[in-house]
């Protein structure tokens, strides 16, 4: 079992899917992670927990019952999540290969990422991302400008 004592910092997340065992099969592939452990009922899996390098995703099974829905069958998704990885592009084909979309990128962004915006089958948004500088406070503003220009111009 790969599930060590969680230290403090340590971020888990838990995504509400159609098909836990799809769910499970595309995230240890796009992400590269083992299963820990998989709950069912008695008829299909309800939950599995999965692990890698500092990260640990929860899937859960949507329960219409409970108000608990993937953002594909809730048609909303408020949240992004960032995977940070040293290399942006080979991350992204696995994501893709894995069965997920992207939405935008990759492309260098303002705040000093090379990222892509992606999507898993279940509609949960992923940026995958690449750290390649720190910029200062003044070249973030400055970057910005552009994009307030066009939004005004909207």
């Amino acid at each position: 079992m790969n599930n060590p004592k969680r230290k403090a910092g340590f971020l888990s997340v838990i995504l509400v899917v159609a098909d836990v065992l799809e769910a499970e099969k595309f995230y240890c592939t796009a992400f590269d992670l083992l299963t820990d452990y998989r709950i069912r009922d008695k008829k299909e899996p309800i939950s599995a927990t999965l692990s890698g390098e500092n990260v640990q995703i929860l899937l859960s099974k949507e329960d219409p019952h409970h108000r608990t829905l993937s953002p594909r069958n809730a048609f909303s998704n408020s949240v992004t999540m960032v995977r940070w990885v040293d290399d942006t592009d080979k991350a992204a084909e696995l994501f893709l290969a894995a069965g997920g979309k992207i939405l935008s990128g990759p492309k260098y962004r303002y705040w000093g990422a090379y990222s892509v915006l992606v999507e898993d089958p279940d509609g949960h948004r992923w940026m995958i991302q690449t750290q390649i500088k720190i910029p200062a406070e003044e070249e973030m503003i400055a970057a910005l400008e552009p994009l307030q220009y066009q939004k005004n111009q909207i």
